[in-house]
């Protein structure tokens, strides 16, 4: 019998969510199965809210919606833009940036599994200012666990917490690896945050390799405009942003800082 991925697990666990919410007086309170209606979620947004957002556009809402697609329509397109990233036997740090509920990490848990990358050299980290949908990433990451053993996942909705638990310049080789996804393109109030962080990321990597992935779902609306201001925003914080692959919806970069 073939295992299943770890991106269709994810999608059960959003369906068991929405099933067993914990009502007020814990009992099972079922999140309805509502279309979510916008394609960003507020920092103040409440748990059902994030799950239905959630549900929408990576869980099974999605075939509900749009009859030709699949769920794993997103999982897949962030799967193909890590793919192009040469990766060896280096440990990786994987810092996501608006993270959700975790896509880009599954993503990549399922190319490492593919190419045979020991799941004890990977880390994942997420930021999303959301706290409500840091607590679904969670969720949905311990219910991933409870059939398949992966790598801890440490999300925040306070990016300097995150950036403190970062590794400086570790001593075995190591690929810093960034992504940022549907959130970077569709919100430019983003931009001046991802780039502080993404600095931040660098300098701790020091000499190690870093990678940059910004991978929009969405194939049709232009990556370009969002990904030059971040560019920008970027080298003004003393980076260097050596672009390496360039489509609809997808750029990829190594990062270096200014001067090393």
């Amino acid at each position: 019998m073939q295992e299943q991925c770890i991106g269709n697990i994810a999608i059960d666990a959003i369906d068991w969510i929405m099933r067993t919410n914990e009502g007020v007086f814990g009992m099972p309170d079922p999140i309805p199965e509502t279309p979510a209606t916008s394609y960003t979620i507020d920092r103040d947004a409440t748990f059902s809210t994030v799950m239905q957002y959630l549900w929408t556009y990576v869980g099974n809402g999605v075939q509900k919606r749009h009859s030709q697609n699949y769920p794993r329509y997103r999982i897949t397109r962030y799967r193909y833009a890590l793919s192009q990233i040469q990766l060896g036997q280096e440990r990786i740090q994987h810092i996501d940036l608006g993270c959700g509920g975790g896509t880009f990490a599954h993503a990549l848990l399922e190319l490492c599994q593919e190419r045979g990358i020991d799941f004890s050299k990977v880390t994942l980290y997420g930021y999303d200012h959301a706290p409500q949908m840091i607590r679904a990433a969670n969720q949905i990451h311990n219910y991933i666990q409870g059939s398949r053993i992966i790598p801890n996942l440490y999300a925040y909705s306070n990016y300097e917490s995150m950036l403190e638990e970062i590794p400086t310049n570790p001593a075995e080789p190591t690929r810093y690896i960034i992504t940022a996804g549907y959130v970077f393109a569709n919100n430019p109030q983003t931009t001046e945050e991802f780039a502080s962080i993404i600095a931040a990321v660098v300098r701790k990597a020091n000499s190690h390799p870093c990678s940059l992935i910004v991978s929009d779902a969405n194939t049709v609306r232009s990556l370009g405009p969002p990904y030059n201001r971040l560019v920008g925003s970027l080298r003004a914080n003393g980076i260097n942003v050596d672009t390496l692959h360039e489509e609809t919806g997808v750029r990829i970069a190594e990062l270096h800082r200014q001067g090393a």
